[in-house]
């Protein structure tokens, strides 16, 4: 899987990446998520790094350690999780006179994956959040606003499900 690549030039803003940053992926410039978009991949500094830190508004509850990503500001993106990998669920009973195989190993495969696209707007610094762990797989996008006591909050934006043409090779 490529890296990530962040815009150096033109219309900028920031993403921080909260929750299972490791297995991020951005796919730039498209409402599309598939995977041969130029600049697409994963987001995992903060994994190997320790994070990024690009100065965005930090919240009580903001990582010790955030992953901060510059974005390009006016187009189209798409962030995608896949998180988990956890144990199997168990294997249902078999009716009377039948036998269940179940073999789907220990840890295979992700369970939780979900994508988002918006439009990151100039100016305004976002938070896409995973919500992951017992029955629960969500990703929300919030933008970071400031109030007028000039404290920092976040409001939820509308972030739709990718879409993806299908006559589209992107």
């Amino acid at each position: 899987m490529f890296r990530y690549d962040e815009p150096t030039d033109g219309q900028r803003t920031r993403l921080r990446i909260v929750g299972d940053d490791g297995n991020t992926v951005i796919y730039p410039g498209t409402t599309c998520d598939r995977a041969n978009v130029p600049g697409f991949g994963r987001a995992a500094r903060a994994l190997v790094f320790g994070g990024q830190d690009l100065g965005m508004p930090r919240l009580s509850d903001t990582p010790k350690h955030p992953l901060e990503l510059a974005v390009r500001a006016g187009e189209p993106m798409v962030v995608g999780f896949s998180a988990g990998a956890v144990a199997s669920p168990t294997c249902p009973k078999a009716p009377p006179g039948y036998r269940m195989v179940c073999n789907s190993p220990i840890g295979h495969g992700p369970t939780c994956v979900t994508t988002r696209s918006f439009v990151p707007e100039s100016g305004v610094d976002y938070e896409a959040h995973l919500d992951f762990g017992a029955g629960r797989c969500q990703l929300d996008v919030y933008a970071l606003t400031t109030r007028r006591d000039g404290t920092t909050e976040r409001r939820a934006i509308a972030a739709a499900l990718p879409s993806c043409p299908a006559s589209s090779k992107e």
